[in-house]
């Protein structure tokens, strides 16, 4: 398979490599792993109707590097082509971040196989896939692992960390559980501010290697900036499926859940509020998301990566903004319902939007 990136400039040839599929398919997606002389490399190659979901995937890789983050702690994708008797097909291409000798496994798969081992039942003796199939499905629907209707989520960070060390412990594995908590945590922040609404449990994985696990870098960012929305025929996703899980100011899940503001993104801004009251790390993480030129970032993916249409730079900014403005009218409705001064002080910047959504949350009362 002969790729190339795509860039402002036009195709540069990357090189020729030996293709494996991964299964099962995605509609509208086929994944490959890429072996060549310089390595491995992960490519996800779009149909026509989910072809701006590569947008997604490349656009938030670019925030990730602007927001400081370092590349040991996100997957880069770029935009790519490979070359069929059909005529180019539209990919991103990743470097594979699974050392050699090593493996992932999901979160997902984690708790499949923690439960599995409660009742004593080996996974690996399952030979018939339909099998293993359907008796991870029937384990999946028992641990209630998907989104809750009543705005709570079926993963948390505290669900997580609780089911690796577990594993762990099982697996005689190495495990730096504060180390993994912190990157779950900004994860969630970094998905809530550039709406990833895709963090479901097998797309947050962990590498085994030497003896150690470890969360993976952050993968998977097709459905950021709400690219999910200009898929043909296809319902955006409306929820967050992974929160910190902590107890939410002043009250409960149950009590915000009854307010409309509170349900979905508005119960992991809360969250993400709690956070920043004790942890700085998180704050100044969230403060950089809060005082993001959405509009320079975009400028600068025009001319550093490749240009985009304008309907695509205006989705990226709706999708953005209308995300901080939720965060900021969550604060505001703290403030007003439960009265208390660790929530008003948290000296978020751009505070005249603060009390701008005060005002607005006021008014709708």
């Amino acid at each position: 398979m002969k790729v190339y990136l795509v860039s402002n400039q036009g195709r540069t040839y990357l090189g020729g490599f030996k293709s494996k599929e991964i299964k099962p398919k995605v509609v509208g997606l086929s994944k490959y792993l890429l072996s060549g002389l310089n390595g491995k490399y992960f490519v996800k190659c779009y149909s026509d109707f989910t072809k701006n979901l590569q947008v997604g995937d490349v656009f938030a890789s670019f925030a990730y590097k602007k927001i400081g983050l370092s590349e040991e702690d996100y997957v880069d994708y770029r935009f790519a082509e490979y070359d069929t008797k059909y005529g180019p097909q539209k990919c991103t291409i990743s470097k594979y971040f699974v050392p050699r000798g090593g493996k992932t496994i999901s979160s997902y798969d984690i708790k499949v196989q923690n439960f599995a081992k409660q009742f004593g039942w080996n996974l690996k003796k399952f030979r018939n896939p339909v099998m293993e199939f359907e008796l991870r499905s029937k384990m999946a629907e028992m641990l209630k692992m998907d989104f809750k209707e009543d705005g709570e989520y079926g993963n948390s960070v505290e669900d997580i960390l609780k089911q690796v060390k577990t594993y762990a412990q099982n697996n005689n594995l190495r495990f730096n559980e504060k180390d993994t908590e912190f990157k779950l945590k900004r994860m969630v922040v970094l998905d809530y501010f550039f709406g990833q609404r895709d963090r479901h449990a097998t797309n947050i994985e962990f590498i085994i290697h030497k003896n150690n696990i470890s969360l993976t870098p952050i993968f998977d960012h097709e459905r950021s900036f709400g690219m999910d929305v200009l898929i043909e025929n296809r319902q955006p996703r409306d929820w967050f499926r992974l929160r910190t899980g902590l107890t939410t100011a002043g009250g409960n899940i149950d009590t915000y859940g009854k307010s409309r503001l509170f349900k979905f993104g508005g119960i992991v801004a809360v969250d993400i509020i709690e956070e920043a009251k004790s942890n700085q790390e998180i704050k100044d993480l969230a403060n950089k998301c809060l005082n993001l030129d959405i509009e320079k970032l975009i400028e600068e993916f025009d001319s550093d990566i490749k240009a985009l249409p304008e309907d695509i730079k205006k989705n990226i900014k709706t999708a953005f903004t209308s995300r901080r403005e939720l965060f900021y009218k969550t604060v505001a409705e703290l403030q007003k319902r439960t009265k208390r001064k660790d929530v008003s002080n948290l000296d978020f910047q751009l505070k005249n939007e603060t009390l701008k959504c005060d005002k607005e949350t006021e008014r709708t009362q």
